[in-house]
């Protein structure tokens, strides 16, 4: 019997949680399982109160249209979209007797935990959800602990694997040349692609070349790109167009310092094509990039430690193909049929029937 869901998320701006919630739809529309209807959230950084205010009684009546129509409610969002529909979506499904599954994507959520006034004022009214799912382990375990009722789970960044995915590891025997590095996301500062140029610089045009896509940020400029031959700049892709680019690359690099950072979709993308990640030490990325295992962590802002991490990987290749196969495995481990579809049906199955979120699937062995 097909359960008919509303799916609540973001479609703008592009990013890794309009993404993810496209991917989510995508999978879903898929099956025969399950109906769905889908309720569009709009960005609101930088809005006036005005047009908040619009957008939200906009959100409030396609909601209280929708929910008589669904046997189970979910919506997905960033933190202050978690937290201020998430608590208008908890009123309205409580009102209608509807179960509410609540995703959050990325970890600014941690520090809201912890503060004092504004958004977390609602976080106690949001935790009593019938099911809320969160993007880290860490962040999991800080959930238990703060709200020892709350029916939480991970759930993890999750992508299709495309049609290109490899079918082994990666390897760089017999490899010549450049050890060929990719930064894929938004070109701003607080992603560390500055450290990346710099650490690019360092080893010069024999050891590495590096690409870089995305979005370029004001406290990057195009100058800051364009001073070496062998650092390139591509400006923004399609979400489509990944894969392709880093088919065509040996390793991501990504040593953000990013404060609502979780877990990349990027890192997971990388991990399909069989890429080692060379990232930072820095929140909840030491969950998915195991150092060692599936790539390499270097200290945020540090560019020497950075460029030691690229030189191992273009000298060792021992090295380098032993991470490559750990990021192999973990790649099919986030697949998204895995998690958008098999495990989120299993979500709503339980709350349709009165229970919590199930245990995730098992994650793989390091």
């Amino acid at each position: 019997m097909s359960i008919r869901v509303l799916l609540i998320g973001p479609t703008e701006p592009i990013g890794g949680a309009t993404v993810s919630f496209r991917y989510l739809v995508d999978e879903l529309a898929q099956r025969d399982d399950v109906t769905l209807r889908v309720i569009a959230t709009r960005g609101q950084d930088g809005a006036s109160g005005q047009a908040l205010a619009r957008e939200t009684a906009r959100f409030l009546g396609q909601l209280l249209a929708a929910v008589p129509h669904c046997d189970v409610v979910s919506l997905h969002g960033s933190t202050r979209r978690f937290l201020v529909y998430g608590a208008i979506a908890r009123a309205v499904a409580l009102a209608a007797r509807k179960p509410l599954l609540l995703r959050v994507f990325g970890s600014s959520i941690a520090e809201v935990l912890t503060a004092r006034g504004g958004l977390a004022a609602l976080v106690p009214w949001v935790m009593g959800a019938e099911g809320i799912l969160l993007q880290c382990q860490a962040l999991l375990a800080d959930v238990r602990e703060r709200y020892p009722a709350a029916r939480v789970a991970w759930f993890p960044t999750s992508r299709p694997l495309p049609a290109a995915t490899p079918s082994a590891p990666r390897t760089r025997r017999g490899a010549v040349g450049p050890l060929r590095a990719a930064f894929v996301g938004h070109v701003r500062a607080e992603k560390g692609v500055l450290a990346l140029v710099e650490a690019a610089r360092r080893l010069g045009p024999e050891v590495v070349q590096v690409d870089v896509y995305g979005r370029r940020y004001d406290n990057v400029r195009i100058a800051d790109l364009e001073g070496m031959a062998h650092v390139r700049y591509h400006g923004e892709i399609a979400a489509e167009d990944v894969p392709g680019r880093l088919a065509s690359a040996d390793v991501l690099v990504l040593p953000t310092r990013f404060g609502g950072e979780g877990y990349p979709g990027v890192v997971i993308e990388a991990f399909q094509m069989g890429l080692p990640v060379v990232t930072s030490r820095f929140r909840f990325l030491p969950e998915l990039v195991i150092d060692g295992v599936r790539g390499a962590l270097v200290e945020p802002d540090d560019p020497c430690t950075l460029a030691d991490a690229l030189a191992r990987l273009h000298q060792d290749v021992a090295t380098y193909d032993r991470l490559a196969e750990g990021a192999f495995r973990a790649g099919r481990y986030f697949e998204s049929a895995r998690w958008n579809g098999d495990y989120f049906m299993s979500c709503v199955r339980a709350l349709a029937g009165g229970s919590g979120p199930p245990c995730p699937p098992s994650a793989p062995s390091a």
